[in-house]
């Protein structure tokens, strides 16, 4: 054999051997595929879901409602100043409601909570139902919000107001006031199924399922509950 075909040789026998060790290998390690897993609805896990996300300068929230094969509707709540806290209350049947606080939508520059009905069952909607004007809650436009959800109430205010605000979103009937008499701003506000938080940088409040104040006191530091919403440590 000539020296020119034992290389051809070896190099046939090479590239061989490397073919089906490769194929042993990938027999054994099989390539990896990512599952294709359709979401299916079940007694743990609702049919549907609806995701919120708030514009770049602040004027609108979009909404978009997922089913179990893809989603189905979108929208937009609009249009708004300033939008800086936005909240939900939904139902075991798919109904509920959207609360959307514009810090400086109101009458010279005064706090409007908007509240909107949503519809996440057949036929998917984000539909506005009322509006409340708290004069007492000044704001500024880059002022930071609190706000939570506690039974017919939503509790809110801002850190360039001292006035804080529990609004029943049934009925619409409000409250607005102070907890410190050195007259601090909101700091925090922070909910649980059963207790809510107002926090004034100094004074804090506590509130029930029915709205009424069952605790107060002062703090060195915001006072909060831990609820499913993580209080934001600044």
């Amino acid at each position: 054999m000539s020296y020119s075909a034992a290389v051809w040789w070896t190099v046939v026998v090479g590239v061989l051997m490397v073919t089906v060790m490769s194929l042993s290998v990938a027999a054994i390690n099989p390539p990896l595929k990512m599952p294709h897993r359709k979401m299916e609805a079940t007694s743990s896990a609702p049919s549907t879901y609806t995701t919120l996300s708030v514009n770049q300068d602040y004027s609108s929230v979009s909404w978009m409602t997922y089913g179990p094969e893809a989603h189905f509707d979108y929208g937009q709540m609009t249009p708004f100043k300033r939008v800086c806290a936005v909240a939900g209350k939904t139902n075991t049947n798919g109904t509920g409601h959207v609360f959307v606080l514009d810090a400086i939508g109101g009458t010279g520059n005064a706090a409007v909570l908007h509240i909107y009905k949503q519809n996440a069952t057949a036929y998917p909607s984000i539909a506005p139902w009322k509006t409340v004007e708290l004069a007492k809650v000044v704001s500024a436009d880059v002022a930071p919000c609190h706000m939570a959800v506690l039974g017919d109430f939503v509790y809110l205010g801002t850190q360039a107001s001292s006035i804080y605000a529990q609004v029943n979103w049934k009925t619409q009937e409000t409250f607005q006031g102070w907890i410190c008499t050195s007259m601090k701003p909101t700091v925090s506000v922070t909910a649980t199924n059963d207790f809510a938080i107002i926090s004034q940088d100094g004074c804090f409040a506590g509130y029930n399922k029915d709205g009424q104040m069952v605790i107060d006191g002062g703090e060195t530091h915001p006072t909060f509950v831990a609820g499913t919403n993580a209080h934001i440590v600044v």
